[in-house]
Order: C-alpha cells, then structure tokens, then sequence
C-alpha cells in the first residue's frame, strides 16, 4: 500500500498519510503529493527524519529529536562539578516526555473542539490516561513519538497524520 508526503508550495513537509483515502482528507492543506517507502514514512512518523522538496525531488534529512538520556559529550567536556548528574538527565527526559504529552494533548483538543473525529477522540483519551506520575525515562535514546507509540495500546498515528 503507498504512503504519502503531502508538501506546502515551498516544498516543506506539512502532512503525512498512510492510505490513499487519508491523502483525500489531508489534500486540501497542500500542493504536492510524493509517494515513499514504508521505513522513510515510519522515520517521518517517528520524527527520526524530516523531508523537503527540492529541485522537485524529495530530500531527507535525519533529525536529532531523540530524549537524551545519558550526559552526551558537551556534557561530560563541562568541569565535574558543572556537570548534570544522572538523575538529572533522567529527570530532564521525564519532564520532555511531559511537556510532549500536554502539547499534544492542546493541539488535540483546538482540533476537537471544531471537529468530531472518533480517532482523534480515542486518541487523546489515549494520551490523558497516561499517568504522568509514573513516567520513567527510556532506557535507550528514542524520539518522542517512538516512546508514546511503544506505549501499550497506544494508537499508532502521527499529529502530522491530523487532519
């Protein structure tokens, strides 16, 4: 089954959708319309890469969006006593996990609020039953959207998949 990039007159990356009928729905927000492999659309998803049209072909870019969950090296080059400690950072991961969450959660709500979506309604009440009490940071450096969709039962789209 294809998978689409649906791209702004600009070229920039505005939609993705899984199955021609979601292109349909998400049409009307753009220009152009690129088919890709299942792994670029899942890296898209998973907010691991990026694309962006130019010179009318498709270009990727990988992104740096994974929760840091260990000192990286600017870290471990400040002086000791400057230095994170380890519950820091995994405090810091748990805290970006959180502020995901709760963005999410808005930029769901502005949609609903206009729209009756049954997806997009499980889907945030997917999102508010996270218990934001009990969060642990990842045990391996993944992007956001990786950790929310390991999450069980989660439903499995991207925002960029929004109508």
């Amino acid at each position: 089954m294809a998978k689409y990039l649906i791209f702004n007159s600009d070229g920039y990356l505005k939609k993705i959708a899984e199955t021609d009928n979601e292109k349909n729905q998400l049409l009307e927000y753009s220009y152009i319309v690129r088919s890709c492999t299942d792994q670029e659309f899942e890296d898209i998803k998973k907010n691991k890469k990026t694309a962006k049209i130019e010179n009318d072909n498709v270009v990727y870019s990988n992104l740096s969006t994974n929760i840091q969950i260990s000192l990286d090296a600017d870290e471990l080059a400040r002086p000791e006593a400057e230095r994170l400690s380890a519950d820091q950072v995994s405090t810091a991961a748990v805290e970006i996990i959180k502020l995901n969450i709760n963005s999410y959660i808005e930029i769901l709500e502005q949609y609903l609020n206009q729209n009756n979506d049954e997806y997009w309604s499980t889907y945030l009440t997917a999102l508010k039953n996270i218990d934001q009490n009990t969060i642990v940071a990842p045990s391996s450096e993944v992007t956001f959207e990786e950790w929310l969709f390991s999450q069980p039962n989660f439903p499995q789209k991207s925002l960029l998949q929004l109508p």
